[in-house]
């Protein structure tokens, strides 16, 4: 019969197995360099079956380098929602504060029909258009301003063909990249990675253990969020973009992808219209 001295010795040697079997797997999921981290980000993506998160765009107007951590004063500009299983299903919700409406505008895609729910472009009051077209790559043409370029970043990431030159494209193209600290986003620690995009500084927090975008920041000019608003001439400024709740490789609810907004008596229905 085993005595409880043997079983406390046993329990302790399991025990000392775990804990080493532990680190060495969380060992195998850290990255060396900072372009390590970008390609097992980019294969994080790449192999998703599917991807939900929502988060927000803004900009740090009190930030006096891209590192600042000073976001007093910083409103979001922009929140977003997006959608995405493979092969073809596909959804982006997006509200600019910057324009005259309290709607949310959406582009989506059941695989076989492309929808789009945005602000009218010509009209300066709260009207929606709905509108269903042939060309996927068309919506996301129509929602890149609107949405001031949030649409371009994660599902540039999940979609090769999302566009001829994507932001997978540009996560390749950086220059000058290493890891500079590491930092907790949305409960998880991240590598900071410091780089350049064309000679401008870039910054992004990449999960240590999901190897997901958590969050990033860029230097834009301003005017590209007041055009057409009569504002002062452009200067430059630090824009953050977060990701948060993100949920990957989970069964996306199919509703999702049947989108069925609200039209109001001012909006228009073009889907009625042959394409």
């Amino acid at each position: 019969m085993i005595s409880t001295r043997s079983r406390i010795a046993f329990a302790a040697l399991l025990l000392m197995i775990c804990c080493v079997w532990a680190g060495r797997s969380a060992h195998s999921q850290t990255a060396k360099n900072a372009p390590e981290v970008f390609a097992k980000m980019l294969a994080t993506y790449e192999h998703a079956g599917s991807y939900e998160d929502n988060g927000e765009m803004r900009v740090l107007p009190n930030a006096k380098s891209i590192l600042d951590d000073n976001t007093r004063r910083a409103k979001p500009l922009v929140l977003f929602r997006t959608f995405f299983e493979k092969p073809q299903l596909f959804r982006f919700d997006w509200l600019n504060r910057l324009t005259k409406t309290s709607r949310e505008s959406a582009i989506w895609s059941d695989g076989q029909e492309h929808c789009i729910w945005a602000l009218d472009r010509v009209t300066p009051d709260d009207r929606f258009n709905f509108e269903r077209k042939r060309d996927f790559d068309f919506l996301v043409d129509r929602a890149v301003k609107p949405s001031n370029g949030t649409i371009l970043t994660i599902p540039g990431l999940l979609i090769p063909t999302l566009r001829p030159y994507t932001f997978a494209d540009v996560i390749r193209d950086l220059s000058e990249a290493k890891i500079i600290k590491e930092q907790f986003v949305d409960g998880e620690m991240c590598y900071v990675i410091s780089a350049k995009a064309s000679n401008d500084p870039w910054v992004f927090w990449i999960g240590k253990r999901s190897f997901l975008l958590r969050k990033m920041r860029s230097v834009l000019a301003s005017g590209s969020f007041d055009e057409g608003r009569g504002r002062r001439p452009s200067k430059r400024v630090i824009a953050e973009e977060v990701h948060r709740h993100i949920e990957i490789n989970r069964t996306v609810d199919p509703e999702v992808f049947h989108y069925k907004p609200r039209i109001l008596a001012r909006d228009t229905d073009l889907t009625k219209e042959p394409l």
